[in-house]
């Protein structure tokens, strides 16, 4: 596990992270690059709580091995 670099490579890794969940459906919704309040590069994603993918929560990560 490794957090993401808050430059702009870390924000890349991130984003190409977010969107390779959503293709293996790990995660519904999720957005790579973002910064959280204390200027830290996260991904920000819906974890589903359903197997009917009715019900889900939104998580923060800066981890790269989050699921």
């Amino acid at each position: 596990m490794a957090n993401f670099d808050n430059d702009a490579a870390g924000r890349i890794l991130a984003e190409e992270w977010a969107k390779a969940k959503i293709a293996d459906h790990t995660w519904v919704v999720a957005y790579g690059g973002v910064m959280d309040k204390d200027g830290n590069t996260i991904c920000r994603f819906i974890r589903p709580l359903t197997s009917a993918l009715t019900q889900g929560a939104w998580v923060e990560s800066r981890a790269d091995d989050a699921t």
